[in-house]
């Protein structure tokens, strides 16, 4: 049975069939190749080949890294094929697997690239919590300039007393946010 023949059966390319005979995959059958190939490459990968591009919103960039890598040596094995090729069919074959080999290249390229414009928008926590609190300050500052702005307007005959009821509810709402922040606070011990 010739390799692109068994490359058509399993679905993968003609140099993915000549590495695997390389590690000794058996050629006699299309039965023994997948039953060497479902036992050898799914423990070695420790998933189905099929699995081991997944959406770059689940790949953690270490792993597209990695995926990069054998895309870029699954490219350069597939150029060397179509070096090597010496009848029409398997120039024709091992295009197609250039071509192929060279999309699953560019769209990890793209998902590292994506992966990482991602990460560098998210803030580290304590960036977070400085910016919070920056802001929370500002408005802790206005609410607390609330009362003596709105005391006149609020009662004109007796200022004072608009004053202090409003200055009274606003430390029910600073208690209120403190307690809150409190309790949203990450132990990172």
């Amino acid at each position: 049975m010739s390799q692109t023949e068994l490359a058509k059966a399993l679905g993968i390319t003609q140099p993915a069939v000549a590495q695997r005979v390389k590690r000794g995959m058996p050629t006699d059958s299309i039965e023994a190749a997948k039953q060497w190939s479902d036992s050898h490459i799914g423990q070695r990968r420790g998933k189905r080949p099929s699995q081991v591009l997944a959406p770059v919103g689940i790949v953690p960039t270490n792993q597209l890294c990695d995926e990069l890598t054998v895309t870029d040596q699954l490219r350069q094995i597939a150029v060397a094929a179509f070096h090597n090729a010496k009848t029409v069919q398997d120039l024709s074959a091992a295009s197609r697997t250039v071509k192929d080999t060279e999309e699953a290249h560019e769209i990890r390229k793209r998902d590292l690239v994506r992966s990482e414009q991602e990460s560098q928008n998210l803030m580290h926590r304590d960036q977070v919590q400085t910016v919070i609190a920056e802001e929370v300050g500002k408005l802790r500052a206005l609410l607390e300039a609330m009362p003596g702005a709105i005391a006149m307007a609020a009662n004109p005959h007796d200022p004072e007393l608009a004053r202090d009821a409003v200055a009274d509810y606003l430390e029910q709402v600073f208690s209120t946010l403190s307690n809150t922040g409190n309790a949203l606070r990450v132990d990172t011990r």
